[in-house]
């Protein structure tokens, strides 16, 4: 049975996030293809004992490490960008992988380039397995866009983030010793152009069963939710409160829009608490909390890079989607399923057209869901096995 090191970049539950649900997809799709998961997991938050259990049981062992502070990251290494100094691997984890492995490791698998760091000290201490990175995004696009669109000291540190990031990858510094690259979206693989690594495709992974709804939810409620710390979620989330949803409750004071997500900005929150016939969660414990109350679910993004993985556990919950290209961007197999909209104007039609129309409704979300079978664990963990065995035979 093949047996693997798995680096996660973020923590998988409480899965309140895209991300979230797409790591603990992929976990499962190894599971599922009879590959062995040692889990490494670091994390900003602290994790609760109910969510700890949750994800060791998704692996033969875990090891959760808490990120460092900026200010202590920084200071020891002040030219690394802050997403790889602050996962620092101890010794003390290193020794826990070791003795947790038993026989050979066919592979390192690093969940984004953040990891990479530890994935090499990994590697060096089980026997020098190939290193796989899972990209989700081209990074350097991603964080030009995000300083791009964020304000003050934010605007700031992005700026330095970016800098940093672009010099480590421009140096190749950042894949030193990766075997092989597997992006989520076609649109990122010009990324890895020059890096001299090859590259393959493995879509997103969801682990929901998928379930057309036979009724859509007789409320007018919208659902959304997302990193609102982003600058991406922040800028689109504010235009369509102020010039779709607005319009949307004025001529139906029955229409509702349910909002969740983390770390909201001070303004965000105030303009959410008080916006007319909005309900914002905050944090919530599950996505679901979300999907199970919306008739529909909306992704108003007109910036960034990378593929957004609302949308995928979204259309899993038998949720018609309405979202901008940008907001698509790398989903190009989901296109004919998804309702596109760019401006207020259109995306306030296709909203009013769903909130009322039960047979479109039902339409978008049997195709939606049939759509995901290409993210079915099933399918994608064969993908992901024969990556990493492949690799190992080769190596």
């Amino acid at each position: 049975m093949p047996q693997i090191v798995f680096v996660s970049d973020d923590a998988i539950h409480p899965l309140t996030s895209g991300g979230r649900l797409e790591l603990w997809g992929e976990l499962r799709a190894f599971e599922l293809a009879g590959v062995t998961v040692h889990l490494v997991v670091f994390h900003r938050e602290q994790i609760s004992d109910d969510d700890r259990r949750r994800t060791m049981a998704l692996a033969e062992s875990v090891q959760f490490v808490a990120r460092r502070g900026f200010v202590r990251a920084t200071c020891r290494h002040p030219a690394s960008p802050y997403q790889v100094s602050s996962r620092a691997m101890p010794p003390t984890v290193v020794d826990e992988i070791v003795g947790a492995c038993v026989g050979p490791v066919d592979a390192i698998v690093a969940s984004h380039e953040w990891t990479l760091p530890a994935a090499r000290r990994i590697s060096s201490a089980v026997g020098r397995p190939p290193i796989v990175l899972r990209s989700h995004n081209d990074e350097i696009a991603y964080y030009r866009s995000l300083a791009a669109h964020a304000t003050g000291s934010k605007r700031l540190y992005l700026r330095i983030e970016s800098a940093r990031i672009r010099g480590a990858l421009r140096r190749q510094q950042m894949w030193k010793g990766v075997a092989a690259t597997a992006v989520i979206s076609p649109a990122d693989e010009h990324a890895y152009a020059g890096t001299g690594i090859p590259v393959s495709v493995v879509p997103p992974t969801f682990d929901i069963a998928p379930r057309a709804r036979a009724r859509p939810k007789p409320e007018r409620t919208i659902g959304f939710i997302g990193a609102l710390d982003s600058s991406h979620t922040e800028e689109g989330l504010r235009w369509f409160v102020r010039e779709v949803f607005s319009v949307l409750h004025e001529a139906d004071p029955t229409t509702r829009l349910v909002v969740a997500g983390r770390r909201a900005s001070p303004a965000l929150t105030s303009l959410l608490r008080s916006a007319s016939g909005v309900e914002f969660l905050g944090e919530v414990d599950e996505a679901a909390e979300v999907y199970d109350r919306a008739r529909v679910f909306v992704n108003p993004i007109f910036s960034g890079s990378g593929v957004n993985m609302k949308i995928g556990p979204a259309m899993a919950h038998g949720l018609p989607v309405v979202t901008t290209t940008i907001g698509a961007r790398g989903l190009s197999f989901l296109l004919p399923t998804l309702v596109v909209a760019d401006d207020a104007s259109s995306m306030r039609a296709d909203l009013s057209s769903l909130l009322g129309d039960d047979d479109r409704c039902q339409k978008l979300s049997a195709t939606g869901v049939a759509a995901l079978r290409a993210h079915h664990p099933e399918t994608t963990g064969p993908m992901l096995r024969e990556l990493v065995t492949t690799l190992r035979v080769g190596a």
